[in-house]
């Protein structure tokens, strides 16, 4: 008989068991609309995501988001007239 955890929804599907990947959030950084970058070990602990979000309206979020080895780092695009200060949440998987 299989062991380990399952978990099933009031219809009787299963929605989560022990083999399924779930994302981790390592952390949050606000841009500053500047261009930076930062290092975190804990991307090389699985397979590294990042999801931006504008946090004000009405101008332009970094064009270039990347992940190499442990630093995440961004960029605007040069002929941005108005930067906009952008959450970056980030993790692995």
């Amino acid at each position: 008989m299989p062991q380990g955890l399952q978990i099933w929804d009031a219809a009787g599907s299963l929605t989560l068991q022990v083999s399924d990947r779930l994302a981790r959030v390592l952390g949050i950084v606000h841009t500053g609309a500047v261009d930076g970058s930062i290092a975190h070990a804990g991307f090389l602990t699985g397979t590294p995501f990042f999801i931006q979000r504008a946090t004000q309206a009405g101008g332009a979020m970094p064009a270039n988001i990347g992940i190499n080895g442990s630093t995440l780092s961004w960029s605007y695009s040069s002929g941005a007239p108005v930067r906009l200060n952008t959450m970056i949440i980030y993790g692995v998987f």
